[in-house]
This record gives structure tokens, C-alpha cells and sequence, in this order.
């Protein structure tokens, strides 16, 4: 009988080539796992030098790193490590992405953070970061810590940057204050803005008493006397401007002294433009039966026939309406075509 030893006489295999059952395949005709994997990467191989070879494969768009993050996060840049503003955002989760801005707290709306003690080593660092964000986002905020006692002068610099570049200036006096910020900002991302928008109805009364009680001293009681007393906001503008001296139908309602009357007489009556000194009724020109005037007798006469106070103001619309009608002539000629 023949030992274990005798060589390839012996049906059984060496003992360095013993496998356990569980690493053999269930069909004993199955090729062995290494074999199957040599195979498949040699098929693999060389499909792939065919595809290649043949058609070009489109590659993979690259993944922006925070872009389309969590929603639901505050996506920090890098550069902010170690600022202790990061120690205060608790009620919000945040993170470190690869964005321009220091925090992205919405789709649409960034921040960008400036200590004003920083500011005043590195000047140029915000007019660095703001060329960076360029036109991106839509709602800009410049959130400034202001940990500095003089910084008057550093304001009204950073507050004309902001306007110039289209940025919202938030001032932050602590940490603590700058990090509730940028919380609220995430919190309110899909809020609409029905919030902070005044509420004002839309039928008659409401919309009278938003106008009349902007007026000093006027509150909506008064806006319902005054309704109840002219019928109309032109009745009331009416008899706010009659009378000597105006207001002297308004200041016998009840609640009406001659104090709010004339208040209400210097609204109604003021210029409308900005600088304008002169009202309506100065400007207004007077109606004359004699629009032309030919020599200056006529001129002497036309300020004899007129009030003192308006002398100049009428005079002053007549040649102004002389200057039109002869601006309208040449225009009018240099329009025809020329024989």
C-alpha cells in the first residue's frame, strides 16, 4: 500500500493545496473564482478598448461641493475655521462647503462677514471678497461685527461700498448677535414676505383713513367725522382749502381746533414738487381776455389790471407759454419738406 508520500502514484492532493469547503465552487465544473474574476476583467478589458475605440463616452459633470447640499444647513466656507461666531449657530445645523461667500444661507441669498477690527489691518480684504462674489446671488448681505470703538469713519466707507456694489448692510454689535442673524436669515429662506408687509384693506374707508391719518394729529375718528361731515375725501380736500385762510369749514367739526385745520390746509396745499416754493394757486395762470401782448404799454397795463402778490408769477407763465408756442413753430417748419 502506498503512503501519502509516494509521490504522483498517490490518489491524494499535497497538503499545501488543500481548500475548505467553503471556498469551492457548488459545480464542480464551475471555474474557480480567480479564474471567473481573470476572465471577466480580460472581457471587460477589452470591451472597453472597443467602446472607446469606437464611441466616445460622455464624462461625469463635476460635483460643486455644497451647491446642491443639505437645504436645511448653512453652508460655511473654509476660511471661516476658528471664527467663535460659529460656536453661537445652535438652533441650525451647519457646514463647511466649498462656496465664494462665507455663509450661503439660501439658494438665493449669501453673507459675507467683516470684523471692523480686521478691517482696519486688511482694507483691501472686503473689496477683494466682493470682486469675487461678483453678480451671484440675489440677496447680499455684508454682516458687520463691530468690535472697535471709533468706527464712525469705517461705517459710512463700508456703507457706500455697499450701496455701489448692491449689498445689504446688517450691523452686528457681539458674536452672539451676528450668529442670530444668520440663523433668522435660514430660518425665514421659504418664508413669504406677507410678515413684515403692511396690511391695508382694500374697501373705501380703510383706504381714506391709511391717507387722512398720516396727517399730524389726525386719528381715525376724525377720518370718520370728516367723511360724515364733506362725503368724500374731495369734499373733504375742498373744505380743508375754502375760507379765509383755508380749513374754516374743517375747524368747526367736532374734534377740530384751528390748530388742526391749518395742519390739515398746509397738506392739501403745499407743493407737490421738491424745492418748490411757490403752490398751485400761485402757479396757476390768470384767465385774461387779451392773450397777446405787443408793446410794453400793454405790459405796464396787464401789471396794473393784476394782484401785487402775482405780478411776476403771471408774467413769468406768459413768457414761458411765448417760448413754447415759438419752440412749436420751428419745430413744425423744420418737419415740412423743403421745396
Amino acid at each position: 500500500m502506498a503512503g501519502p508520500d509516494s509521490g504522483s502514484n498517490s490518489p491524494l492532493r499535497p497538503m499545501s493545496s488543500f481548500q475548505p469547503a467553503s471556498s469551492l465552487p457548488r459545480d464542480i465544473n464551475a471555474p474557480s473564482s480567480s479564474s471567473a474574476a481573470g476572465n471577466t476583467s480580460t472581457a471587460s478589458t477589452s470591451s472597453g478598448v472597443g467602446t472607446r475605440a469606437g464611441v466616445t463616452q460622455p464624462h461625469p459633470r463635476p460635483i460643486i461641493r455644497g451647491a446642491l447640499g443639505n437645504t436645511s444647513t448653512i453652508l460655511v466656507n473654509s476660511c471661516q475655521r476658528g471664527n467663535p461666531l460659529l460656536s453661537h449657530i445652535r438652533s441650525i445645523g451647519w457646514e463647511y462647503a466649498d462656496i465664494v461667500p462665507d455663509y450661503q444661507v439660501g439658494l438665493s441669498s449669501c453673507i459675507l462677514f467683516l470684523s471692523l477690527r480686521y478691517h482696519r489691518l486688511h482694507p483691501e480684504y472686503v473689496h477683494t471678497r466682493i470682486s469675487k462674489l461678483s453678480n451671484m446671488f440675489t440677496l447680499r448681505i455684508l454682516l458687520i461685527l463691530c468690535d472697535v470703538n471709533d468706527h464712525q469713519t469705517a461705517l459710512k466707507e463700508l456703507t457706500k461700498l455697499s450701496i455701489l456694489n448692491n449689498l445689504t448692510l446688517i450691523l452686528a454689535w457681539t458674536a452672539e448677535e451676528a450668529a442670530r442673524y444668520i440663523e433668522t436669515y435660514k430660518s425665514f429662506e421659504h418664508k413669504p414676505p406677507d410678515l413684515i408687509q403692511e396690511r391695508v384693506a382694500q374697501d373705501f374707508l380703510s383706504q381714506v383713513t391709511n391717507v387722512l391719518t398720516q396727517v399730524r394729529g389726525v386719528n381715525r375718528t376724525d377720518v370718520v367725522t370728516l367723511l360724515s361731515r364733506f362725503g368724500s375725501l374731495k369734499g373733504v380736500v375742498q373744505g380743508s382749502t375754502s375760507g379765509v385762510g383755508g380749513g374754516a369749514e374743517v375747524s368747526m367739526c367736532p374734534g377740530f381746533g384751528e390748530v388742526k385745520a391749518t395742519r390739515l390746509n398746509h397738506v392739501f396745499t403745499q407743493p407737490f414738487r421738491i424745492g418748490e416754493s411757490r403752490t398751485y394757486q400761485d402757479r396757476k395762470p390768470y384767465n385774461l381776455e387779451t392773450s397777446d401782448i405787443t408793446n410794453e404799454n400793454d405790459k405796464v397795463s396787464l401789471g396794473q389790471i393784476l394782484p401785487t402778490t402775482s405780478k411776476n408769477t403771471t408774467l413769468d407763465t406768459l413768457q414761458d407759454s411765448h417760448n413754447e408756442e415759438h419752440h412749436l413753430q420751428l419745430a413744425i417748419q423744420l418737419s415740412l419738406p423743403s421745396p
